[in-house]
């Protein structure tokens, strides 16, 4: 039997206790960070455990990096960072970011990290199970399991390799997959066992997975990729037979090629054969050589578009690639002919946080940008940005 610990009647920190726990953070924050983890076994078997909230703890719940955000509900998107975006079944959409947990709904923003008391810390991916189980990973304190009635936190206290986790997948078979700073963890409902480099990952930071159609799990790494076959991890290599480095996503397309992006531009495999850099777009006129450049996040839209985030000198830039032709869109020297408010200030932020960090489609065909600056919606023919 699985054991989480339960936030549902979780109880808010009383004004005195905020005061100890400044202080306490104070004196402890430095050193608390910079404790080495114990070696974790490779199998674990999980408890459940709801501890309650006790002054021992209280360490635990600081994220230096974390945005604190009073309003619980707001038609306005926060301005602050969202690295990923999901739709669940029931439509609504979740963004993780930097100031916790937000679910939109019915025209409505609400912070479900301050509503349900959850623990204050940045929230980074999200991921809806065959059984209609959400998964939030988060950077620090592990990740929450919501059920649809009340959110469980599943931490390294409960055997996760680490709390830390960056992404979330499904196997063929049921189980789940998170990949985090310090290697995967795998839960099949009662137990997880634990994979590093040890047992053949390219590096233990990772970055993204995703299931191909044969249920291989593809790894994307801070040092290249890793491809489990269901019996151990082999390493994937770049056309000149070298790592891909610091890989950063991974999208499987309508005609089974899977795309490859990060630090090394952008690569497609075909199952046979590998393209990588500008052989992607070899012969065509406007090729802007973004192939070769850093390569955040790839999507696909239902008509088989990609849409890409791509490096450029002031941050990251969103393009639309539909087989033939590459379009911008962020508003530039007139090559975008639509305007979103949340692009235009990341563009004329100056401060070279012009980023795109997620890009999803929901199921009325509106592509969703996750940014360094709030989120923007786009219908084809209009950005909506959710701000004042």
């Amino acid at each position: 039997m699985i054991y989480f610990a339960s936030v549902q009647n979780a109880h808010p920190i009383t004004f005195f206790m905020q005061v100890r726990l400044l202080i306490i953070i104070y004196l402890t924050v430095n050193s608390c960070y910079a404790q080495e983890k114990d070696s974790l076994p490779q199998t674990s078997q999980l408890k459940l455990q709801s501890p309650g909230f006790t002054m021992s703890n209280l360490n635990e719940e600081y994220d230096p990096y974390f945005i604190q955000l009073l309003q619980i509900h707001d038609k306005y998107v926060p301005k602050v960072i969202t690295r990923n975006i999901l739709q669940d079944r029931n439509g609504d959409i979740w963004l993780a970011t930097f100031e916790g947990l937000i679910r939109y709904s019915n025209g409505i923003f609400t912070n479900i990290t301050v509503e349900k008391h959850l623990r204050k810390f940045r929230f980074f991916s999200i991921f809806e199970d065959s059984k209609g189980i959400l998964w939030f990973g988060t950077i620090g304190a592990g990740v929450y399991r919501f059920d649809g009635r009340k959110f469980d936190n599943i931490t390294s206290k409960e055997e996760l390799i680490n709390d830390r986790v960056m992404s979330i997948v499904e196997a063929q078979n049921g189980d789940l997959w998170f990949g985090t700073n310090e290697g995967i963890s795998r839960y099949d409902g009662a137990s997880f066992v634990s994979f590093t480099i040890d047992d053949g990952l390219s590096n233990n930071s990772i970055n993204s997975m995703i299931v191909d159609e044969s249920g291989k799990i593809w790894v994307a790494t801070s040092d290249g990729i890793s491809v489990y076959d269901g019996a151990r991890f082999n390493g994937f290599y770049n056309a000149q037979g070298n790592s891909f480095g610091n890989t950063r996503c991974l999208m499987l397309d309508q005609n089974h090629k899977m795309w490859i992006g990060g630090e090394q531009g952008l690569s497609v495999y075909d199952g046979i054969s590998l393209l990588s850099g500008e052989a992607i777009f070899v012969g065509k006129s406007w090729n802007t050589s973004i192939s070769t450049k850093f390569v955040g996040c790839i999507s696909k839209d239902r008509e088989g578009n990609l849409w890409i985030s791509v490096g450029e000198p002031h941050g990251m830039t969103a393009y639309k690639y539909d087989g033939s032709t590459l379009k911008s869109f962020i508003e530039k020297e007139g090559r975008n002919n639509y305007y979103s408010k949340t692009f235009s200030e990341l563009q004329n932020d100056g401060s070279n946080a012009n980023q795109v960090f997620s890009i999803y489609e929901d199921k009325n065909g509106n592509i969703w940008f996750g940014t360094f600056a709030g989120i923007s919606r786009f219908d084809g023919s209009n950005f909506v940005d959710f701000k004042e």
